[in-house]
């Protein structure tokens, strides 16, 4: 898990603010999955 929010934090930078960074943080760790259009 540690290794996963590691990587979380590696792929945010660059986002605006901690928030977008705690969203990525748990949709990796919950190993969720987001829509997409088809």
């Amino acid at each position: 898990l540690n290794n996963k929010i590691k990587t979380a934090f590696k792929r945010s930078y660059g986002l605006k603010t901690e928030m977008y960074r705690n969203t990525m943080i748990f949709l990796m760790a919950g190993k969720l999955k987001l829509p997409t259009r088809s």
